[in-house]
């Protein structure tokens, strides 16, 4: 038997006992042939049925009962916990997946744990990708940003750990900061609350004494961090995800407008498309120009004057007037200003 192949059959066998439950549960051998599919293993239920009388065979405490005329296996119940967890293939796309778009929001020790499981996981997937279409699959998806390609800012890697680890732990932090508003370096003791990943910048979302408002600071610009022992104070009513809804994480203030735009028609269709929000009309203008009028209530933030730049001369602002200025009037040269923030 090729090498491969080898690979492959105890691969798919080990998964089939992994797949078997303990007495006095079975499955079928129809079961146990879905749960393999679901795996990245699609073979005939000859192949299933094979396997399972080979692992029997080799000493594994493999039994099978017949109900009905149906075979139905599965661990005996008096066998020692005799099987390891090893992820499937399907289990090894997820945690590829999962370590390359979500390692920055792990605390340490959760990374460090991770590490052999995620080894494990890119081991199984090199083993399996010659015959295995599944074990492939993370070779052909990528999430980008639908923005001009950047760099993303170096962190330290000490300054990081200590940052997640005071979020986890529920820890003060006190911290040399070098703000964007400010040339001299800020010394502060903050109160983490959140984490976020906006773009390729990570941002951590705290109080600092002896203020209770939540803010963003940018963790690329912390250039000395030591954890307290002192606990997290947090604001009353204070919400991960009602601070992110607001729009504060695109640094505005958590005030709604009513936004009126005309806009080209090319410009509709994609705002048909992907809409500003649940209650977005987008209606024809009644004149030659074949524009439409986009009204909806969102946030007023940075972001949304950014974006709404972005768009140029298909773009105009009626509504509310203290928006409806164009890029070259409100930002001569029609470069973008950075929103405030800490």
């Amino acid at each position: 038997m090729p090498a491969q192949s080898a690979r492959d059959t105890v691969l798919r066998q080990w998964q089939l006992m992994l797949l078997l439950p303990r007495e006095p549960q079975a499955r079928t051998v129809a079961d146990l042939r879905v749960g393999l599919a679901a795996s990245g293993f699609a073979v005939s239920r000859r192949t299933v049925e094979r396997d399972l009388h080979q692992v029997s065979s080799a000493g594994f405490p493999v039994v099978c009962h017949t109900r009905d005329g149906v075979q139905h296996w599965g661990v005996a119940g008096q066998a020692p916990r005799w099987l390891p967890t090893l992820p499937s293939v399907s289990d090894a796309v997820l945690l590829v997946l999962a370590r390359a778009y979500l390692t920055p929001l792990l605390p340490p020790p959760m990374r460090r744990a991770l590490a052999p499981t995620f080894a494990q996981a890119e081991a199984i997937l090199q083993t399996a990708r010659a015959t295995q279409p599944l074990a492939r699959w993370h070779d052909k998806v990528r999430a980008t940003l639908p923005t001009q390609r950047l760099l993303a800012p170096d962190v330290a890697a000490d300054v990081a750990d200590t940052c997640t680890e005071a979020l986890l732990f529920e820890r003060c932090l006190r911290v040399t900061y070098n703000s964007r508003s400010r040339r001299t370096a800020q010394y502060l003791t903050l109160h983490p609350l959140g984490l976020v990943q906006r773009g390729l910048v990570t941002y951590l979302i705290a109080t600092a004494d002896p203020h209770q408002d939540a803010r963003l600071y940018a963790v690329h610009r912390f250039r000395r961090v030591q954890m307290l022992p002192t606990a997290v104070v947090r604001p009353a009513g204070f919400d991960l995800d009602g601070f992110l809804h607001t729009g504060l994480a695109d640094f505005g203030r958590g005030r709604r407008i009513r936004l009126v735009l005309r806009v080209a028609p090319e410009v509709a269709t994609h705002l048909t498309e992907c809409r500003l929000s649940a209650d977005q009309t987008v209606r024809p203008v009644r004149s030659p120009s074949g524009w439409f009028r986009v009204q909806a209530t969102v946030y007023d933030t940075p972001q949304l004057h950014w974006w709404i730049q972005g768009f140029g001369a298909q773009m105009q602002v009626e509504a509310p007037r203290a928006h409806s200025r164009t890029p070259s009037q409100s930002n001569p040269g029609g470069r973008r200003r950075e929103p405030t923030r800490t």
